[in-house]
């Protein structure tokens, strides 16, 4: 099941460049793409004219040329021009591909994707570290063998981190998760926890030190339908914020744009370290993520069983029923060529 009427994050904005990038968002092609004033454009990924890919062609004058006839698109999807027409023959008004909203925001490009008018659609998922001069940011993407909602549930679970990232930060000897509550936002989750904090290697040995909490506090935030913030205090002014903002792809398919930004360690040099460190834990997800059956997690309340320390997991599920019941659900069986919904107006 995908959802429409939210934000998606499609691409790392430095991947945007001179030539049309093709992403793939809930089952549909999107051609993304830089005007002569460096901003993004979204268009369907499919010329009208014959079904070509409209980024295999080109940027001129600020329109997406498509490479079998030279069709050219504007930023709002109407074909401006078609070389084998003579000047008397006009453009058919059939001639537009739908187009979407994007905004280039925390690094990555981020498209509306649904039909709700301006005024309606959900902010996009903040995350204004990410421009603080106190804060250092380093960030990079991830792929998924399976679906965005086991993906995302994954990122808000707090009782995995004992077992699963044991052999990074997980502190094995204490997995206990006291009763905790479930804030709800106008458009997803809030919880915090306490956990024991495990002994620290590397250049993290600064946080064994004597002085140093033994307990860290995580707060974790879902933005619907698939954005996940944990930030972490360790104690002493040091905090860390991971930010997951997941793309799905198709059914058994999902991109994970991560982001991680700390205000320890701010200078270049210690983000090698801390790339290797979210690469880490990410393989240590990713081994499990991907065994899980079924693929999209069940919205039933019987198909698995659920614990106290599940509540965050049991908000998501009633929140995906919920856009659900709104008319917001899209159907996974539709053909990947096929336009999903009416495009930005």
């Amino acid at each position: 099941m995908f959802l429409k009427n939210y934000w998606y994050p499609v691409a790392l904005a430095q991947k945007v460049g001179d030539r049309p990038l093709s992403v793939t968002l809930c089952g549909e092609a999107i051609a993304l793409y830089r005007d002569s004033a460096g901003q993004i454009h979204a268009l369907s990924d499919r010329c009208v004219h014959r079904g070509a890919a409209l980024s295999g062609g080109w940027v001129e004058n600020d329109c997406l040329v498509c490479p079998y006839h030279g069709w050219q698109y504007d930023a709002q999807g109407h074909c401006r021009k078609i070389p084998a027409n003579t000047e008397q023959q006009r453009i058919p008004f059939a001639a537009k591909v739908p187009h979407y909203d994007a905004i280039e925001r925390y690094g990555l490009v981020w498209l509306f994707y649904g039909d709700l008018p301006e005024a309606d659609r959900p902010p996009l998922p903040p995350l204004p570290e990410y421009d603080d001069p106190a804060w250092r940011t380093v960030q990079g993407e991830v792929t998924y063998t399976t679906h965005y909602t086991r993906v995302t549930e994954n990122l808000m679970d707090f009782a995995h981190a004992p077992f699963t990232h044991s052999g990074s930060f997980g502190a094995a000897s204490d997995p206990l998760i006291e009763p905790y509550k479930v804030e709800q936002l106008p458009d997803g989750l809030r919880a915090q926890t306490q956990f024991t904090k495990s002994a620290y290697r590397g250049i993290w040995k600064l946080f064994n030190r004597g002085d140093a909490p033994r307990t860290v506090t995580t707060t974790i935030t879902l933005y619907m339908p698939c954005i996940v913030r944990t930030e972490t205090d360790l104690g002493n002014g040091f905090r860390f914020i991971g930010y997951g903002a997941n793309l799905p792809i198709d059914a058994e398919t999902t991109k994970t744009f991560w982001l991680t930004v700390r205000t320890f360690f701010t200078g270049a040099w210690a983000d090698g370290d801390t790339v290797r460190r979210s690469l880490k834990i990410i393989e240590e997800d990713k081994r499990i993520v991907e065994t899980q059956r079924p693929k999209m997690i069940p919205l039933d309340d019987r198909s698995e069983t659920h614990v106290a320390a599940d509540a965050l997991q049991i908000g998501y599920r009633n929140l995906l029923r919920q856009a659900r019941d709104r008319g917001w659900a899209i159907a996974e069986s539709q053909p990947a060529d096929q336009e999903l919904v009416p495009a930005a107006k």
